[in-house]
Parts: structure tokens; sequence; C-alpha cells
């Protein structure tokens, strides 16, 4: 056995295995399609795309009304290991874009960090005007909410589909809010029991697409909304005597460790998901 084990400043690649997209880029125009109907493809893009995955060819062809609802597992421990959200603005006045595809502004609705335009690494804080922002104002808005989820797929019992971790990311103020109201649903119920910390590992849950309008605009726009599969109580008490089995073997990448925080990546992400008209 050689007495070297590593190699300084090389880092593993996160596990991550698939992303769930709402509609796909046409291969045309580049512009998304089929914005009514899930989508399995690629964690990383081509060419400015996620091909879809083969061995899902039977899920990415189905009828649209069967891809319209999903099913999975939480496999980390907390919140902040598999969801983060917050308010982005990709590029700059005149569309200008940072030279390494970092957002030109990121915040939370009182303090943001923004690149000035000039030197790559001039990025300062300041105060975030919120629904003041003039990027917040207009049509389209530049300034939107950003979130990205990590979860397991999970299929109907008896199904030989895979279930590699997988990456859902959009920027749609309703399934931010709805997925906001998913984990503060969970709280609650552990704080109703008194539970002062506990492990999200293995919770199940079910992602189902819709489509709202806006009558004053005249448009239609695709919702996800993410509910429990399990009551959280029982859950809980069910998971205490399971902990063992689901936290057995490798843990899963957490979104704020990297590369996950990687500007191309999260930029490629950005690029891929169709942001609704809202």
């Amino acid at each position: 056995m050689s007495e070297f084990d590593g190699i300084e400043g090389l880092k593993g690649r996160e596990p991550v295995g698939a992303a769930l997209t709402i509609g796909i880029k046409d291969r045309a125009k580049g512009f998304p399609i089929e914005k009514d109907r899930f989508h399995l493809v690629q964690p990383r893009e081509a060419d400015g795309r996620r091909a879809y995955l083969p061995v899902f060819e039977a899920f990415n062809t189905a009828a649209p009304d069967l891809r319209r609802f999903i099913q999975g597992n939480l496999v980390h421990t907390s919140r902040i290991e598999c969801f983060e959200h917050y308010l982005k603005n990709q590029v700059g006045p005149q569309r200008k874009s940072h030279p390494n595809k970092r957002p030109f502004c990121i915040g939370d609705g009182t303090h943001a960090m923004r690149w000035m335009g000039g030197d790559p690494d001039d990025f300062r804080q300041i105060t975030c005007p919120h629904d003041k922002c003039e990027f917040r104002q207009g049509k389209p808005v530049p300034c939107k909410p950003w979130m990205r989820f990590l979860f397991r797929l999970r299929w109907k019992e008896g199904s030989k589909w895979p279930t590699p971790l997988t990456k859902f990311t959009s920027g749609s103020w309703f399934t931010v809010s709805n997925f906001l109201g998913f984990f503060d649903y969970v709280d609650r119920a552990a704080a109703g029991v008194g539970l002062q910390s506990y492990s999200l590992m293995g919770f199940p849950f079910t992602l189902q697409l819709t489509e709202q309008t806006k009558a004053s605009e005249k448009t239609r726009f695709p919702v996800v909304t993410i509910s429990p599969e399990a009551d959280p109580i029982e859950w809980f008490q069910w998971q205490q005597q399971q902990m063992a089995a689901l936290t057995a073997g490798q843990a899963a990448v957490a979104l704020p460790e990297p590369p996950e925080q990687d500007d191309l990546i999260i930029a490629g992400d950005y690029e891929t998901i169709s942001v609704p008209s809202e």
C-alpha cells in the first residue's frame, strides 16, 4: 500500500446523479418548452443544455399527465444541507455578466452582496432595498427568488428505475414559498412533541406540478408544491427506531459545501430553469 493517500487540492465531486426540471430547452432556439411536465435530465449541462438521462427514457417519454407527480425522500439531517433560498440577480445593467458567471447581486431582503462591475473580485455588501430595489421593478424582473433542493427519487415498489440523488431548482415566488412552508411545518411538528433537535434523514414527501394564472397580466406559469407523505409526529417516533439503518452508508452532499457553491455550477443551474412570469 502506498504511503500517500490523497492529492493536495483535489476535491471529490458531489454524487448528484440527476436534475429534475420543469420544461427543457428547445434545441433550436434555446427557450424552455414542455413546461407542463417534469423532466429528468443530466446534472451537468453541455453546450448550454442538459440532455435527458437515458435510464429514465420511459419517464421522459410518458404522457404529460403522468409526469406531474414525483415521490422522494430527504437524505440529509437538516434543512440547511438540502435547501437554500435567497434573492438573486444573475446579470447587471445592460445584461452585463460577471466574467466568471458569478451573480451580479444576491441578498435576503435586508442585506445583499453586489458586484460593482469592474474588478471581478470587487463585491461589496450593501443594504438590500428588497421590493424597492430598481432591479425588482418593470418586466421582466431581473431580481427574483432562487432556490435549490436536494433529495433522493423514490419510485413505486417493484420499480427497477434508479433512485439517484437529485437536484431541483426554481425561480418562482410561489414554489419557493411552498418549499419554505414545508420545512416550517416539519419544524413546528417537531417542536410540538418537544424535540429540541431532530434529523430529516429519510422523511418522505411528494412533489406536484400545477399551473397558476395571473388574470391581471393574462399569464400562466408552473408552480411546484411539496407535501409531507407521512405524519411528522408518527414518523419521528418511527425514525428513532430506524435511525441506525437510515444513516448507514456515505452521507449525501450538502448544498453549503463545495463544489455545489461553485459559480459555474450555480450559473448553470440558473440558466437551465424555466423562470415563471409572476
